[in-house]
């Protein structure tokens, strides 16, 4: 016992001295350091010791559980299980347990265990928060540092905290808990950050056409989602009527004219309502949709389907459909806006005699009405309608369709007119080709209600009803979208890809604003708030 309380002593005294098996004394192994005879003295150590703690007369403390764990050490263990006192030395046993189980009697053991069982009754609430704020410490370093759980706190950090003032302790341990926040706030960041990297791998694949051997490769990489890409397409028998300078100078790419055979191919087919069915072109940005559907029109005008209807978001985009197909060679297909028509027959002298090419017209154009009380043909639909001919098998194009969105009402709403229009164009020319093209028209289901000629839902399907579709569908999230994508994409109804961002990078310029600038901006704004002030 009083071994051992030399050993405290000297550990939380010794501040220049190092508790080592190696050091470097010079007794003899054999030797008794407690036998020795101290020089000038004529005592040995242990008569020392007796005699110290005689005068001194510190009182014993009760015995404690804490205690008991100091006691237990003649087994070779101590149940507290973080300290084990070896010969000469103290040996830290790594069992992380302790330190996720924070409280009193923990912390207390493991004090005890370490050399801090002793000193009086009235010191022991003081010893008591000295050893949390020790426990807590080492907990936080534990938590910051994980690796230590297998390998251990090294011995000069253990000193360290050890040998602490309390206070100092503490104040290090505030320290440690906001360098520990800020860890744990960096984390998810990183993590995130690898979670994305991980995504693009695991949620694209690299695309080419698989079953055509046509065209130039496009200019630059696509992909493809990892769903869609475990799905094999149909097979191609469709030949095209594009001429071979279009596809041998690469004025489409292959990936474009895949979508034009696919869409092709599909229009082949009518669905057991006795429609013809659709198709969808999901394509993403820079794959090149607009020149896709001009390549469909041309294919068809070739096979001698020369009216088409091409409805679109912006008059706007009538230039650029018409550069498309400047681009692919089909300069002779013209395109008429549907906003300049007269409301009267689209054949007629009025309208300079328009049989065939292109009506190029907006959904909010789709919905027009005349104002005036004279006239037959008082909407634009029933001009389109005249125009085409209840035997129409030409293409209509849906383009961007996703703002014919809304036809399914939800709630108290009720459908948009531009939904029932686009549907009753549909519904009253059933021989149309019809083609959908939009980048999210598959992703959110209740606003598919439109797209009635891809087979879904209705006569000779699992689905009788829109409804009964969007039922099952929402079930399952969006998952079951997934799936029914593949399984239009199977059946030749549907392709969607997008370009791969593999490479891509960005840096984020600060540029510093010129003190013109300033005085332009500032201007502005005192002229924009007196506005607002004289007009409002």
């Amino acid at each position: 016992m009083n071994r051992m309380a030399t050993k405290k002593a000297s550990l939380g005294y010794g501040d220049d001295e190092e508790n080592e098996d190696s050091s470097g004394s010079d007794f003899d192994e054999d030797e008794d350091p407690d036998e020795i005879e101290v020089p000038g003295g004529g005592k040995d150590l242990a008569t020392v010791a007796t005699l110290t703690k005689i005068k001194t007369e510190v009182p014993t403390p009760a015995s404690s559980p804490a205690a008991s764990n100091v006691s237990s050490k003649a087994s070779g263990k101590i149940p507290a299980g973080l300290v084990k006192k070896a010969a000469g030395s103290y040996e830290v046993i790594k069992q992380p347990t302790i330190l996720k189980q924070p409280g009193v009697g923990s912390s207390v053991g493991m004090a005890a265990t370490l050399g801090y069982g002793g000193g009086s009754s009235a010191n022991s609430m003081n010893q008591l928060t000295s050893n949390q704020i020790m426990m807590e410490h080492l907990k936080a370093l534990v938590t910051a540092n994980p690796h230590y759980l297998t390998s251990g706190i090294p011995n000069n950090l253990l000193s360290q905290i050890l040998m602490a003032d309390p206070s100092k302790v503490q104040q290090h341990q505030q320290q440690q808990q906001a360098a520990l926040n800020n860890y744990m706030n960096q984390v998810p960041e990183e993590e995130e950050a690898e979670d994305e990297e991980l995504g693009v791998a695991e949620t694209y694949a690299e695309y080419w056409p698989s079953k055509l051997k046509i065209g130039k490769k496009h200019p630059d990489q696509v992909v493809e989602t990892a769903s869609l890409s475990s799905v094999e397409p149909s097979n191609v028998y469709y030949k095209l009527s594009i001429p071979p300078e279009t596809i041998n100078g690469g004025l489409l790419s292959a990936l474009q004219l895949e979508s034009i055979t696919y869409a092709s191919q599909a229009h082949d087919h009518l669905l057991p309502d006795g429609s013809r069915a659709g198709f969808l072109v999901g394509d993403g940005a820079g794959v090149g949709k607009g020149r896709t559907i001009a390549g469909i029109i041309f294919e068809n005008y070739l096979k001698g389907r020369k009216k088409s209807i091409w409805i679109s978001v912006s008059n706007d985009l009538r230039y650029d459909a018409e550069r498309d197909l400047r681009d692919i060679g089909a300069n002779r297909i013209q395109v008429h806006a549907l906003n300049k028509l007269k409301y009267a027959k689209i054949n007629s002298t009025v309208n300079n005699n328009t049989k065939k090419g292109v009506i190029f017209g907006t959904y909010s154009a789709l919905i027009g009405e005349s104002q005036s009380t004279s006239g037959k043909y008082k909407t634009r639909l029933k001009q389109l309608l005249q125009w085409c001919g209840d035997d129409f098998d030409g293409v209509i194009v849906f383009d961007e369709c996703h703002k014919a969105k809304n036809l399914c009402p939800v709630g108290s709403s009720k459908p948009t007119k531009t939904g029932l229009t686009a549907l009753d164009l549909q519904n009253k020319l059933p021989k149309a080709r019809v083609v959908y093209a939009s980048a999210t028209g598959a992703s959110e289901p209740r606003n598919m209600a439109y797209m009635v000629r891809l087979g879904i839902w209705g006569q000779g399907t699992p689905f009788p009803s829109f409804m009964d579709f969007i039922t099952a569908v929402e079930k399952r999230g969006v998952g079951a979208m997934e799936i029914v994508a593949m399984d239009m994409k199977l059946r030749g109804m549907y392709i969607a890809r997008q370009l791969s961002f593999h490479g891509v990078t960005f840096k984020i310029e600060e540029v510093p604003l010129t003190k013109e600038f300033r005085q332009v901006y500032d201007e502005s704004v005192e002229l924009w708030v007196e506005s607002m002030q004289k007009f409002t």
